[in-house]
């Protein structure tokens, strides 16, 4: 769920404010563009209203929104954690783009994976094949997402369609954090470290 959030509009109150607030608790809002009112020529608001709103509440108001919705997006984001998902490669990480790939999940939430070869089906990689390739822009990838913070962090498993996807049951547990096999793929990656927040 996303919203647009202007604080500090011509005649917003206290109450208003608070009510804001709750609002932002009770729904959870997994993306939200927060602003502070700045007055513009040739709207409505410029010709008939008056902006009665001191800047410095504006900006007390808006880092209030902002705090309230970064803390309710990393909680929503924990319960991601050990669930699969599809992503659509978009991108290079802009914190660490040699190493680290960006894409989004089919809600919209952004995940970082690691920039490794991958194995071409998720059968390929249960059954421990050689056949992988470079994950590039564009390609969806089943990944299981291993770390959540205001992004999520992930470990890509296998190339996919958006219909195989939809088609596999991820019920099973695919990947086995503790095996030599597995942590030899990410030795260098440490995601306590590799953000992108």
């Amino acid at each position: 769920i996303s919203s647009d959030f202007i604080t500090g509009f011509c005649g917003e109150t206290e109450e208003d404010h608070q009510q804001t607030l709750e609002l932002m608790k009770k729904v959870n809002f997994d993306m939200a563009f927060m602003f502070a009112y700045s007055l513009r020529e040739k709207t409505h608001a410029h010709r008939s209203l008056n902006d009665d709103v001191p800047e410095d509440v504006k900006k007390r108001r808006l880092r209030e929104i902002t705090q309230l919705f970064y803390s309710n997006v990393k909680k929503l984001n924990q319960s991601e954690i050990d669930k699969i998902h599809i992503i659509l490669v978009e991108d290079t990480a802009r914190r660490n783009p040699d190493k680290m790939l960006s894409g989004r999940t089919d809600t919209n939430k952004r995940v970082l994976i690691p920039n490794i070869k991958i194995h071409n089906t998720l059968d390929d990689y249960k059954n421990g094949t050689d056949n992988k390739k470079s994950i590039g822009f564009c390609d969806y990838v089943v990944v299981k997402i291993v770390k959540a913070s205001l992004c999520l962090h992930g470990i890509p498993l296998s190339f996919t369609t958006i219909q195989d996807f939809n088609s596999t049951d991820y019920s099973e547990d695919i990947v086995d954090f503790n095996s030599a096999n597995y942590k030899s793929k990410f030795d260098g990656i440490d995601f306590d470290t590799e953000t992108d927040d």
